[in-house]
């Protein structure tokens, strides 16, 4: 009778999703000057939420998963792209399609796949020697000295005036920079599978750090979304989570609010608003005339990627896993000599939607288009092997820490390509390793 019960309640959610979505497809793409109620973006609209209702009844029976975090991630990002809210956008093709779809399902068969299979416990290093709290204080002690290091040749950016992403980079050098953001994200990832409470102190300097001082919206908005995956993932495990949906919800507007209102508050100190109507000047750059104005930042950071990464169709292909190799050109050939793709993205906005100022990131499939065309979905498959095995990995051995912040990758990969920039690999790596040579906190308190 309780199953039964269920499959209904399923059933009545699904329908209303579907139709409230519809009816809003509807809406939107009758009312908005690049409405498109084409064959192609129809079949977006219905592959789409065929596949985001798929993962939903895959979270009822299994619950947070990876596969499941990027099924609603990815396809509920494409199911808002296919209302074209911003007239920037342009009617959906086969190939388009082709792409969106070949490689959401590819990348998820890679993700289900590191949730069933396990490793075996003798693939991982067995030195168990490190103390875990001399760990913390050394890896905290070397992002303090360096990040004030980096503060004290460069200045501290949020004291500075000046807060254009251009005039921002002044305050990074390279080096340490992307030293101190690895280890910050390790610090996050070791003190999660902590339950001291020292651990907030940790969180505490790391956000004042990397996000007040260096005066940085994307890096404030990453690290409390991974706050969030870890809170939900153990209070999942304890089976507490019911007592805080409420509060989570409330936690997840805020962050999307906030991202907006922070959005807001730096273009007015940038001067790039017209007469303080920040409302106005965001709906322009993204030109929709919905006056919503952290929905517009929400949307023109998410969904119109997805038009964002058609530029690389018409780009000169490299023929190469130059994507794949990148982590590993980096260490070899230095920063300057790699990831491009990431150094053109902006020359490449500015070319083809001048208007289109908000954001020039692509969904996270973009750079594997630009290596091998059609046949991307072989290099993807090259980065979804290694995310099995980090999946694997951080499954078995029960590092919270480091499945929620792979979480946190797979969230962000319709803004770009974070799950394989060299400076988030590291830090899975760099994680991998130290959490391979550390006592657990068990066998620390019985020692």
């Amino acid at each position: 009778m309780e199953v039964k019960q269920r499959r209904l309640n399923l059933i009545v959610v699904d329908s209303i999703i579907i139709t409230g979505f519809f009816l809003l497809w509807m809406v939107c793409n009758n009312s908005f000057k690049n409405g498109d109620l084409g064959f192609w973006n129809i079949t977006c609209a219905i592959g789409a939420c065929a596949i985001f209702l798929f993962g939903l009844s895959s979270y009822k029976k299994r619950g947070v998963k990876s596969y499941n975090i990027f099924i609603f991630t990815y396809f509920g990002t494409l199911m808002l792209n296919t209302l074209n809210i911003s007239g920037y956008q342009t009617p959906k093709e086969a190939k388009d399609v082709y792409y969106y779809f070949i490689g959401g399902i590819v990348f998820i068969i890679w993700l289900y796949l590191g949730e069933t299979f396990s490793i075996k416990r003798h693939w991982a290093l067995k030195i168990k020697q490190l103390n875990k709290k001399r760990l913390f204080t050394i890896i905290l002690m070397m992002y303090v000295l360096l990040s004030f290091l980096n503060f004290l040749r460069n200045g501290i950016p949020v004291l500075g005036g000046l807060y254009s992403s251009t005039a921002l980079n002044m305050y990074k050098e390279s080096g340490i920079s992307g030293i101190c953001m690895i280890l910050s994200y390790i610090l996050l990832i070791l003190s999660s599978d902590s339950n001291s409470k020292k651990k907030y102190i940790i969180y505490s300097v790391v956000i004042f750090i990397e996000g007040v001082l260096k005066f940085s919206r994307g890096n404030i908005f990453r690290i409390l979304l991974f706050l969030l995956i870890v809170f939900i993932r153990k209070e999942t495990v304890r089976k507490n989570i019911r007592k805080y949906k409420k509060k989570v919800l409330v936690f997840v507007i805020a962050i999307i609010v906030g991202f907006g209102l922070v959005g807001n508050f730096r273009t007015i100190i940038r001067g790039e608003s017209t007469n303080n109507n920040v409302a106005s000047w965001i709906n322009m750059s993204i030109n929709t005339n919905i006056n919503l104005g952290s929905f517009s930042w929400i949307y023109g950071y998410t969904a119109i990627n997805f038009d964002t990464m058609k530029m690389v169709y018409s780009q000169n292909r490299t023929n190469s896993i130059s994507t794949f190799t990148a982590p590993l050109a980096r260490i070899i050939s230095g920063s300057d000599t790699i990831e491009q793709y990431n150094l053109e993205h902006i020359l490449d906005t500015n070319r083809i939607y001048s208007a289109f100022s908000v954001n020039s990131m692509k969904v996270f499939l973009a750079p594997y288009i630009q290596d091998l065309g059609y046949l991307f979905f072989v290099e993807l498959s090259l980065v979804g092997l290694v995310y099995m095995f980090f999946i694997m990995y951080s499954r078995n051995y029960h590092h919270e820490g480091l499945y929620s912040y792979i979480l946190m990758l797979i969230i962000l990969c319709v803004c770009g390509n974070y799950l394989f920039i060299s400076t988030y690999i590291y830090v899975i790596i760099g994680s991998i390793i130290l959490l391979s040579i550390t006592r657990p906190e068990k066998e620390e308190k019985n020692a």
